[in-house]
């Protein structure tokens, strides 16, 4: 075939080429200045978006969201802030300018966030401190967080109930009750209970 054999012997560069291989890198280049020639008379440079455009971006399959440009990124992709607040990066590719009024976001939620400015008789700081309270103090604190604008957090009517404990058995101790944080019970399939 014209070719050496591999060895890992040292050899010289010039013993390693063929005599067609100046021809057929020739042949290669052409082929590639044939197709960039074609390619590039459709072929136009897109736009690159400016932060704080609104545009649509692709969100699934066939699904396109109303966003907003938050950053430019390298490699054509771009940081973008959607309706609800939350931050996506999308390329170029799946981000389309969109002609529609810009997005209104309401930060009224982060000062909750923060817990120097959270009341110091919420409901997570009786939670996180593990503090227990009477039947009373329940209905002043949740006329307390029902009054505060823009409080995401949960009041103790919505707090997901504990789930009781099965009774016990003197054979074996029961396996852990695991609980998500929407408060549904994670059962475990009857197969792992050998």
């Amino acid at each position: 075939m014209g070719r050496r054999t591999r060895t890992r012997l040292p050899s010289a560069n010039t013993l390693l080429n063929t005599p067609s291989a100046p021809a057929t890198q020739q042949a290669l280049r052409r082929a590639k200045e044939r197709q960039a020639y074609y390619y590039n008379r459709n072929a136009k440079p897109r736009a690159t978006l400016k932060v704080g455009q609104t545009v649509r971006m692709i969100y699934c399959e066939g699904d396109w969201r109303k966003a907003q440009v938050d950053d430019v990124l390298p490699y054509r992709s771009y940081q973008l802030r959607m309706e609800d607040g939350t931050i996506r990066r999308r390329t170029g590719r799946h981000v389309r300018f969109s002609v529609e009024p810009p997005l209104i976001f309401d930060d009224s939620y982060t000062s909750s966030d923060h817990p120097a400015t959270a009341p110091s008789s919420s409901v997570d700081d009786h939670v996180a401190t593990g503090h227990t309270r009477s039947s009373s103090n329940e209905d002043d604190t949740q006329n307390q967080t029902s009054d505060q604008p823009g409080d995401r957090r949960m009041k103790p009517a919505q707090l997901p109930s504990a789930v009781p404990p099965p009774p016990p058995d003197e054979t074996q101790s029961p396996p852990p009750i695991t609980t998500t944080r929407s408060g549904r019970v994670v059962r475990r399939p009857a197969r792992y209970n050998d």
